[in-house]
This record gives C-alpha cells, sequence and structure tokens, in this order.
C-alpha cells in the first residue's frame, strides 16, 4: 500500500511535470518557433551571381526578376529606355540582351510584365491592352498579338490592382488579372480575386472567378495579394502574401481542390482600418509585418521566402525560407543568416539558389 507520504511525493511530482509541460508549450506556442527536430535546415553551397553594379539604369519602380528563358538563367529589369534588359547570371562572359518595349508598355514607371518560356506579355493598364510578345533565342520579336479588355472590365463594379510581385497571370489559356471592389471603398476587397479572361467560340469573354479567403473578405490584412501559379497539366496554385494557405485549383472549373495550412506558427498581425489615415500607424505596419516574399512552386516541392514580423521600424530585416513537399507539408525550415534580396530566388539543380543583397553571391541549397 502507498502511504500518505509517498501519495504527497507522488502529487508534488505530478504537479512540477504539468507545470514545466505547460511552460514549454507557452514558450514554444509565444516564439513561435520550429522545431529543428521536426523541420531540419539544409546545408548550402555558394555559387558566383555575375549581375553587381549592372542595375544602374532600371526604371525606379520596376522590380527585378529572375526567370528561365531557352534554358539559361536571366534576370531581367526594365530600363529608362523602355527596354527589358536580359543578364545571363551565371555566365560572366555572357553579354546582356535588350528587347524594346516603347510600342508595348506603358507610360508609367511601373510596367507589368509576365515572362513566361519564350513569351512576354506586356499589361498596359490605362489602356486596357494585353501584348502578347514571341521571341527568338536571339531576343527578337517574332510575332505581336494584342488584346483590348476595355469592354470585358465593368468600370463601376472592380479596377485592376497594382501587384508587384505578380500584376498578371497566364494559365490554361486564360489571362487573370488581380481586381479589388469600388464598391467597398473603405476595404476594397471583392468576393472573387481576378478578373478572367479567355477566348471561347472564337471570341473574348470575361468573368470573376477564385473567391478570395474570408480573411482578405474580412479585412484582418492590409496586404490582400492573390498569387496564381501552375503546378500540374489540369491544376494551378493559389497563395497569398499574407496567409500561410495553398488551395490547389482545377484548371478546367476554377474550383478548389484541396485547402492546406502549411504552417501553424504565423504571427500575422491584424490590420486596423479605424487608423487607415494615420500615416505614422499605416508606416509601421507596413514596415514591421510578417510577409510572403516569394514563391516557388513545384510538384516536387514548393519553396515560401518569408519577411519576418519584427518590433520596431528601425529592426533589420529577417527572414526565413521554409520548404514543402509535394503534398505540402513542411519539411526543411531555417532562418537566413545573410542578407537576401527576397524577391529573386530561383529554382536550381535540385533544389533553389537565394541571392544576396548586393547581387554578388548566390547561395545553393539541394532538396532531397
Amino acid at each position: 500500500m502507498v502511504n500518505h507520504h509517498q501519495k504527497l511525493i507522488f502529487q508534488f511530482l505530478l504537479c512540477l511535470l504539468l507545470a514545466c509541460t505547460q511552460k514549454t508549450s507557452s514558450e514554444f506556442k509565444n516564439t513561435q518557433k520550429k522545431s529543428k527536430v521536426y523541420f531540419s535546415p539544409l546545408s548550402c553551397d555558394s555559387i558566383e551571381i555575375f549581375v553587381k553594379g549592372r542595375l544602374k539604369d532600371r526604371l525606379p519602380l520596376f522590380r527585378e526578376k529572375i526567370d528561365s528563358l531557352f534554358d539559361k538563367h536571366y534576370l531581367y529589369y526594365v530600363n529608362t529606355e523602355l527596354e527589358i534588359v536580359f543578364i545571363p547570371i551565371l555566365n560572366e562572359n555572357k553579354l546582356p540582351k535588350f528587347l524594346s518595349l516603347k510600342n508595348y508598355s506603358s507610360s508609367v514607371n511601373e510596367i507589368p510584365l509576365l515572362v513566361k518560356d519564350s513569351i512576354i506579355y506586356s499589361l498596359v493598364p490605362e489602356k486596357y491592352l494585353i501584348y502578347t510578345l514571341y521571341i527568338n533565342q536571339n531576343f527578337q520579336i517574332k510575332n505581336v498579338d494584342s488584346l483590348n479588355f476595355s469592354n470585358l472590365l465593368d468600370k463601376t463594379d472592380i479596377f485592376l490592382k497594382n501587384n508587384v510581385e505578380q500584376p498578371f497571370q497566364f494559365l490554361d489559356n486564360k489571362f487573370f488579372l488581380p481586381i479589388g471592389s469600388l464598391k467597398r471603398r473603405k476595404k476594397f476587397v471583392d468576393r472573387y480575386s481576378y478578373l478572367i479572361i479567355e477566348k471561347k467560340d472564337n471570341r473574348w469573354i470575361s468573368y470573376k472567378g477564385i473567391e478570395n479567403p474570408l480573411e482578405y473578405i474580412e479585412a484582418l490584412r492590409r496586404t490582400k495579394v492573390p498569387l496564381l501559379f501552375p503546378y500540374t497539366e489540369n491544376q494551378a496554385i493559389f497563395m497569398h502574401q499574407s496567409i500561410d494557405r495553398i488551395t490547389v485549383i482545377e484548371n478546367r472549373t476554377l474550383k478548389p481542390n484541396s485547402i492546406n495550412d502549411y504552417n501553424p506558427y504565423t504571427d500575422y498581425e491584424t490590420f486596423d482600418y479605424d487608423q487607415n489615415k494615420d500615416l505614422g500607424y499605416i508606416r509601421h505596419y507596413e514596415t514591421t509585418k510578417e510577409e510572403n516574399m516569394q514563391f516557388l512552386v513545384g510538384t516536387d516541392f514548393t519553396l515560401i521566402i518569408k519577411k519576418l514580423k519584427t518590433q520596431k521600424i528601425n529592426d533589420p530585416r529577417r527572414y526565413e525560407y521554409i520548404v514543402l513537399n509535394k503534398n505540402f507539408k513542411m519539411i526543411h525550415y531555417d532562418s537566413i543568416p545573410f542578407n537576401i534580396a527576397p524577391f529573386l530566388s530561383f529554382r536550381y539543380k535540385r533544389g533553389f539558389v537565394l541571392v544576396n543583397k548586393n547581387l554578388s553571391k548566390g547561395y545553393y541549397y539541394a532538396v532531397n
């Protein structure tokens, strides 16, 4: 039989165990740290990037990007002469290529472009035009198509959003133009993310599609940017800059096949729309908020580059990478120990490359 003294000792040890368990759980939740036991970091090797000092003529508001064209990696941007400059980033001896956009671009500093293989799409929002430029391996224009969608947009209902990260998308012979609502002037969020334009029976039609998440509709975030990526032959991936969620979309119906919340350790802050005219509040919110900066989507793995939340405006920016497997489960995670250009990561060999801030070096991470 257990005597009274032994019972007291047992109760004390049980209380101590529970207290330690609760403390550990609380600390884990509050610090938002991911256990390295389950989310192991990747090792990396440095590679040379031949870009440093070559963007001096970049159009001020155009964000440079890296894409693969003709099986080579190019960093591209628009210069002050309204030319697209293509820099081969992994070959020092290759000269940049130039392609003029003077007849196919906007007159403003922000020129929405989409580069896909040997095709360049240029959106001219103020004229409601989309140009499709077909180029050859010498970066010369072979052919041009144009689409005027002025009559396909209800200008009393919606407006085109200026998404710097992904101004628009072209998938499954459809154009996806991000939209906002003119009827909700405080929050500007429509029920749907996109105006979709496609050709049917030899004529262009338009309709709204792909519903916004509730976090956007209920205005829990200020950044309400939709992002759409090709995935499989019949599916696309719908993602967000301020929600850690992946929705697999069926291309034909645009209905979700699956919804995957891939990261339970987020630290997003709800935006207070009652302070929407307070510039100090807005600056602090935009500077310190958590945000997904870039996505690299594939059927083997998906990479997310995330800017972490900070406390003060002047705090140094901190980034982390998250790697998901083909089932959208987190398999690798780590903070990034060097300053990066957060929009210039690219897929390479069996993994991905992060580019440092001055564009002089890349860090290759192989994904097993």
